[in-house]
């Protein structure tokens, strides 16, 4: 019997324990795995796709076809055509057409992983505000109570007379004053949680990594390059210039129009017919692709520029990037040390009991605690924002 009682007893307490926490790389896996954000960046892909087939297609035959009767006093003459005409492009327009759509589709592909990579930086940064903003409003609720229970005892104390009623009343009013402060920070937590769990598709669940970023002592410039999307992207669409005004220039060659058909002749008196054959030349004297060819070799030194000014841009960003962590990550882990520290809201209470500061200064030893642990959260928010950043540029997800 006993036995029995104590794995009920056992199966209730894992029956009863808290369902596991939420971490950045389930909340980033979450939020890209809902289909509309799926469907946002797959449409794109589709669509580029889809004018990249469209691209380089041959002109659609023609079939034409024609009746001619004259009447005559001996009766009616007839005459029938009918025409297959297809038109041919021989300096491989069409080749280059579609090797550009290619180009294109490359570089929309490379937008769509540009933009995955910042959805799921925004995820993290949404991840990580509510993760502070929970650490924020438990620390004021917790000051908020220990100083509610100074004001209780401080008040009982000044109703025996053995402190001043100017001192419970300081700090009642000083209670009421971070009682706002604990509601406001707790709004702020329950909306930042709000707007991540929108933003993931996903029920509420408690939050567990970490909020100090790891250290990250070097980073590879080339390989941030060699897989930055902007900068395939903005190659993919140089390379498709580079086609585009060819295929432009090549528009300055003729293209041939080849028909073959059948003629049909009928009178009163005689019946005839025979094969057809037609070969037409276009003369490209007005439209002959020479403005478009100049646009196009513009949009190629131009992506060119862009492509080199933003590498250069990267390198430099990311330099700042990685300076900017090391020093917002130090200044957390000091902050973080000075909040772990020797408290001085127990040394200020203590000397406040023997009669050795005034009750503004424990006010103010307990504003400068809560300042202390409010500043930690707020530092190592900033460093994760910084290795966020990191993270984007090196791509990952």
């Amino acid at each position: 019997m006993r036995l029995i009682l104590l794995m009920g007893a056992c199966l209730f307490a894992v029956s009863g324990r808290a369902a596991p926490g939420l971490t950045e790389a389930e909340a980033v896996q979450r939020g890209l795995g809902q289909p509309d954000i799926h469907t946002l960046l797959e449409a794109r892909r589709d669509a580029a796709a889809g004018r990249a087939a469209a691209a380089g297609r041959w002109a659609n035959p023609e079939i034409e076809y024609s009746n001619e009767a004259l009447d005559f006093d001996n009766g009616t003459a007839e005459e029938r055509y009918l025409w297959l005409t297809q038109r041919f492009n021989i300096a491989g327009v069409h080749g280059l057409e579609r090797e550009a759509a290619a180009s294109e589709r490359l570089a929309e592909n490379a937008r769509v992983d540009l933009k995955r990579r910042e959805i799921a930086a925004e995820m993290r940064r949404q991840y990580y505000a509510a993760v502070a903003a929970e650490r924020e409003a438990n620390a004021m609720a917790r000051w908020r109570d220990r100083l509610a229970e100074l004001a209780s005892a401080v008040a009982n104390r000044a109703r025996a007379g053995d402190v001043s009623r100017f001192d419970a009343l300081r700090l009642e009013k000083e209670l009421a004053l971070v009682s706002g402060e604990a509601l406001d920070s707790r709004a702020e937590a329950e909306s930042a949680a709000d707007r991540l769990f929108s933003l993931i598709g996903s029920e509420p669940a408690p939050l567990v990594s970490g909020l100090l970023p790891p250290a990250a002592d070097t980073v590879d410039v080339s390989a941030v390059f060699a897989a930055h999307p902007g900068l395939q992207a903005l190659e993919a669409e140089a390379r498709a210039a580079s086609f585009s005004a060819e295929a432009a220039d090549r528009r300055s060659w003729p293209e041939l129009t080849l028909g073959v058909g059948r003629r049909e002749f009928e009178d009163p008196d005689i019946s005839a017919d025979g094969q057809l054959l037609s070969l037409g030349v276009e003369v490209p004297l007005f439209d002959n692709g020479s403005g478009e060819a100049r646009a196009e070799s513009a949009r190629f030194r131009r992506l060119r520029a862009e492509r080199a000014l933003l590498e250069t841009r990267l390198a430099a960003d990311t330099r700042a990037v990685l300076r900017e962590l090391r020093a917002r990550r130090g200044a957390a882990l000091a902050a973080r040390s000075a909040a772990s520290g020797a408290s001085l809201v127990a040394i200020a209470e203590t000397a406040y009991e023997a009669g050795e500061i005034s009750v503004l200064e424990l006010i103010d030893a307990h504003r400068t605690e809560l300042s202390t642990q409010r500043e930690a959260v707020r530092r190592a928010r900033a460093a994760r924002q910084s290795y966020i950043k990191l993270q984007l540029m090196k791509g990952e997800l």
